[in-house]
């Protein structure tokens, strides 16, 4: 079960977008362009392109909006074969943690709410994931 404050509410005038890394990077990158960036933005900047391997921002946009509408759109099966959604936290956390390859138990380990998940059904999801990103390479 996935618990977070009330800045993660349903309620559409307070909620919180969960930014996946490579969105926060392309705002910083025009950011950095504009010269409006302050020095740790700048600093931010350098260490995500580093973490994600650099990369054409249009590339990067393409292949974010495809993580993105593929975890947001998608019905997925618990092990209890209930069908949910993931939370928009869930959706931003597997696209950073997923570099190209990541196991169940990891990706577990690091956002226990996906435990609920049937393994198959999130291995797909990994699966997806890291094949979106491994273009970004």
């Amino acid at each position: 079960m996935l618990l977070l404050g009330p800045d993660f509410t349903e309620d559409d005038e307070r909620r919180t977008t969960t930014l996946m890394n490579d969105e926060v990077m392309v705002l910083l990158s025009a950011a950095v362009e504009k010269g409006t960036a302050e020095e740790t933005a700048r600093q931010t900047l350098d260490f995500l392109r580093k973490i994600s391997g650099g990369g054409d921002n249009d590339v990067l946009r393409a292949a974010t909006a495809e993580i993105r509408n593929m975890l947001v759109s998608g019905e997925y099966r618990m092990k209890d074969q209930e069908v949910r959604k993931l939370h928009p936290f869930e959706v931003a956390q597997l696209a950073n943690l997923i570099a190209t390859e990541a196991s169940v138990e990891e990706v577990v380990s690091w956002i226990p709410s996906l435990d609920d998940l049937d393994e198959a059904e999130l291995e797909d999801v990994l699966g997806h994931v890291a094949e979106a990103k491994s273009r970004l390479q």
